[in-house]
């Protein structure tokens, strides 16, 4: 769709199999090259950007709202620790669930063959709450140290009433109105 003739036969001729129901295909591994890297931009761009994902009434990125801060955060802190098994796991299907489902899967990538992929977008996001909230807490004086626990209880209702409630306004108030 995106190369002439000319492109694909630089290296090697036109490949065509089969007899009644012939496929032709092509050898070139710049092509290739080229087509992979636009894949893997466009599949990681879709989990921010609301504007790759315009239909399956989507009206956002894939992360969500809020939460793509905290997954950025949390697959830094996965990819800082990866030789962890419980950070390892995370990003091993991620990266697998990207790869083979997004990437390589279809003709241009598509977000709808990533539904695999969301539990893992949501543990990676999980665990960079978890850090942003440790972060915070170092940070208290050590006279609020007998407080912590509460603190931390407050932080994470917080951010959970954040992303609910930015959730809920995107499924329920903006997306009937994108999709009527």
């Amino acid at each position: 769709a995106y190369y002439g003739e000319a492109e694909l036969t630089s290296v090697s001729p036109l490949i065509t199999i089969g007899e009644q129901n012939q496929t032709t295909i092509f050898y070139n591994p710049g092509v290739y090259g080229e087509m992979l890297l636009r894949s893997t931009v466009r599949s990681f761009f879709a989990l921010f950007d609301p504007f790759i994902v315009a239909e399956h009434f989507l009206n956002t990125g894939l992360t969500g709202v809020i939460t793509p801060v905290f997954f950025l955060i949390g697959l830094m802190v996965c990819l800082r620790h990866i030789k962890q098994l419980r950070f390892g796991l995370p990003v091993i299907w991620f990266a697998s669930g990207m790869f083979f489902l997004s990437i390589i899967g279809t003709f241009p990538p598509r977000h709808t063959h990533l539904v695999s992929v969301i539990p893992a977008l949501a543990l990676i996001s999980g665990i960079g709450l978890g850090a942003i909230l440790e972060s915070l807490l170092e940070q208290l004086p050590t006279r609020w140290e007998w407080s912590k626990g509460l603190v931390s209880v407050v932080l994470v209702a917080a951010a959970c009433a954040a992303i609910g409630y930015y959730g809920f306004e995107r499924y329920f108030v903006k997306m009937p109105v994108a999709y009527p």
